[in-house]
């Protein structure tokens, strides 16, 4: 995602828009993705858990503190994987990506 927006932040940075501003901007759009998938899979896992309540012995199918922490976990690990290129995007020199274009 910030690979193929490299040339509208080497734009906004040219324009005289905030590095900081550019990096919220990236954060929230990966925040907002990863807030639709995880609810998306909440619900599927879920409905998954009914299905295999059979074969389980001895644990329940919807653990909440087990839901709780892979919810949380993927949240975070997104949301790492999300600020290292942000941070490169907003580091970006806009002279060499307008003239790479």
């Amino acid at each position: 995602m910030v690979t193929q927006r490299m040339l509208e932040m080497g734009v906004r940075i040219a324009l005289g828009a905030q590095r900081s501003y550019l990096l919220w901007l990236v954060m929230r759009q990966a925040g907002a993705l990863l807030v639709t998938g995880l609810a998306v899979g909440t619900g599927l896992a879920l409905a998954a858990g009914r299905l295999v309540q059979g074969f389980l012995y001895g644990v329940s199918a919807h653990d909440g503190w087990t839901l709780a922490a892979a919810v949380v976990f993927l949240f975070a690990s997104g949301m790492v994987a999300a600020y290292l290129p942000a941070r490169r995007a907003a580091r970006v020199n806009p002279m060499e990506v307008l003239r790479a274009e």
